[in-house]
This record gives C-alpha cells, sequence and structure tokens, in this order.
C-alpha cells in the first residue's frame, strides 16, 4: 500500500507533494537563499487520510523542515479560519505559519494576529477577482496603507518586517 500521509484530493486532480524534489530544485539552481513554505490545507482539496490538522503541520515540519507553512482556505481570496491557523501555531510553534489566503483591507490586522505573515494576491487583483490583472493603485494606496495602519495591532512591526529570515 502506498504511502499516501502528504497527499490531497483536489477538484481537479491527486496531487502528491514532493518537498524533497524541492530542495534538490533549490540546490541544482543555487537557491539555497530561496525559503521553501509548504501548503498544508490546500485549497479547494481534503486529506485523503484520517489526520487533523495539527499531525499534518507537525509530521510536515518534521519530515520537510520547512521555512514556513502555509494555511488556506477553501479558495483563492478565501479568508482562512482563523481556528484552524491557531491549531497549526499550537502544534508548530518554532515554524512561521502563513495565512495564505483571504487576506484583505478588512481582516489583515485579524489574520497577523495569529499568523506569522501573509501570501496576499486577490486582494491586489483589479476588483479583488482572482482572474483580473494586478491593480497597482489597489496594491499601493489600499494594501500599504492597511498594512502601516494595523501594524500597532501586530506588536509594532512594520509590513517590511513580516518575511522569513
Amino acid at each position: 500500500m502506498p504511502l499516501v500521509e502528504n497527499q490531497t484530493a483536489a477538484s481537479l486532480l491527486i496531487r502528491n507533494t514532493n518537498s524533497g524534489e524541492a530542495a534538490r530544485q533549490r540546490r541544482r539552481v543555487n537557491g539555497e537563499n530561496v525559503r521553501l513554505m509548504f501548503n498544508i490545507v490546500p485549497e479547494a482539496a481534503v486529506y485523503l487520510g484520517d489526520r487533523d490538522i495539527a499531525s499534518i503541520a507537525r509530521s510536515t515540519v518534521f519530515n520537510t523542515q520547512p521555512d514556513a507553512i502555509c494555511v488556506s482556505g477553501l479558495t483563492a481570496g478565501a479568508e482562512t479560519s482563523q481556528a484552524t491557523l491557531n491549531k497549526v501555531k499550537e502544534a508548530v510553534p518554532n515554524t512561521p505559519v502563513f495565512a495564505n489566503t483571504g487576506v484583505n483591507v478588512k481582516n489583515v490586522a485579524a489574520q497577523l494576529a495569529v499568523s506569522d505573515g501573509a501570501v496576499v494576491g486577490t486582494y491586489f487583483k483589479r476588483d479583488g477577482y482572482i482572474w483580473n490583472d494586478v491593480d497597482r493603485a489597489r496594491v499601493v494606496h489600499n494594501a500599504v496603507c492597511a498594512l502601516r495602519g494595523s501594524s500597532a495591532q501586530r506588536g509594532g512591526r512594520s509590513e517590511g518586517e513580516i518575511r522569513l529570515s
């Protein structure tokens, strides 16, 4: 029976993440300074094994030693569950945990109060729609202002300080 620990069933395919291959590729391209972030709650997917998210987080960190763990909502643009972020943070307290989807002006402070950072994409698109082009005015005016405004709620860290080191 094949090991299915890291397999998920998504709406379009079954995928098996190969963290070893990602690490080897990083080395092949002299990318030692490239950080590896592993998504343990894939968008539009469900784990095939019967394991809770804390167990998945612990085994992912143990087996892959990622630079960060990403936790997603149901789809791109869907807010990441704060309860799930909390469970993952508690399970792997020494690994950065990122909100991977749905971070926007209205929830950035709350999401960053739980997570160590965020992957933001859909919010930066014209009208906040995933398939539209990036809206430069939206990025500069709204997102940067919102991040600066939430700095006090993140312990005084500026947006430039939410990064992997």
